[in-house]
């Protein structure tokens, strides 16, 4: 047998591995560097090489198929729509000479869960619009909604109350510094009914939330006043001394983020008022006042 390099690199190819398997060949287009051979083959791993003197020309397979491709009923996927609407119905078109008045009125049909479900949900985009939340905290109002619906809480209750009481669970749920009065002022309800429907939601539905932090408050009240930055570093680190010590346990979370921005002020000498930060707040001054004992002790250290 006549030695030539070619021969030694297809022998000692053949001898290390089998040879792999061709599924496809490359159009005569593509030619070997090595021989100048247009006999490319293809393995099933997607390496191609040369079928004359085995030069592996590309090791990187080619996925030819869609990605990650699985059957339609065995996708992991939300829900096709929002669950802030209720889809009813169906859109009749015609004249005034034919049936379709008659038509759309009993297309138009409800029972009345569905109506009071969808009346709830339209409550519910209003109070979320009013108060400024994001989609994500809209979106699990209108689940929570939908729960209290099918739990059966409506029957006996406001609309509005339990609509008002999902707003303000899921602001909880996403730690959003909104507080009851702030749903209330959006709300045609009392804070009050809003409050029980509230409690009433956290145990039917079982759902435990952690209390809110005065932190979470605080970029809230101080850019509504717009104090300086100063301030604001200056109220965290106040509110972080608090919820060490655990002074803020059983207080009102607004109430002692508020009373920390006003004892930075004081510290500062800056212009504020107690009346300012607890409108700001939803508190009365005499939270504030009550709060702000404890931070003046802190700010004389």
């Amino acid at each position: 047998m006549e030695y030539t390099p070619q021969a030694t690199a297809v022998a000692t190819a053949n001898q290390s591995s089998p040879e792999p398997s061709v599924s496809a060949t490359v159009s005569t287009n593509t030619t070997c560097p090595e021989c100048d051979s247009t006999t490319i083959g293809s393995s099933e791993e997607g390496t191609r090489y040369c079928q004359e003197c085995g030069l592996v020309l590309s090791q990187h397979p080619i996925e030819r198929s869609e990605p990650g491709w699985k059957p339609r009923e065995q996708r992991r996927m939300g829900p096709a729509t929002s669950v802030n609407h209720e889809s009813v119905g169906t859109t009749l078109w015609g004249n005034s000479n034919d049936r379709t008045g008659v038509l759309e009125h009993h297309n138009n049909r409800l029972e009345y869960s569905t109506r009071a479900l969808k009346t709830g949900l339209r409550e519910v985009r209003a109070l979320c619009t009013g108060c400024e939340l994001s989609d994500p905290t809209e979106e699990h109002a209108a689940y929570l909604y939908r729960r209290a619906s099918q739990e059966g809480l409506l029957k006996g209750r406001s609309q509005e109350s339990i609509a008002g009481a999902c707003v303000y669970t899921a602001t909880r749920r996403y730690s959003q510094p909104v507080t009851l009065s702030d749903v209330a002022t959006a709300s045609p309800v009392t804070e009050q009914r809003i409050s029980s429907d509230y409690r009433t939601l956290l145990k039917e539905l079982g759902i435990g939330l952690r209390p809110p932090e005065p932190q979470e408050f605080l970029p809230k009240i101080a850019t509504a006043i717009g104090v300086p930055f100063r301030i604001q570093r200056r109220s965290r680190e106040l509110l972080e001394k608090a919820t060490g010590d655990g002074t803020h346990i059983g207080q009102s979370p607004s109430g002692v983020a508020a009373a920390a921005v006003y004892a930075a002020a004081e510290e500062y000498n800056e212009p504020l008022t107690q009346e300012t930060v607890a409108e700001v707040a939803g508190v009365s001054t005499v939270t504030i006042s009550r709060q702000y004992q404890y931070f003046k002790k802190e700010v004389s250290k």
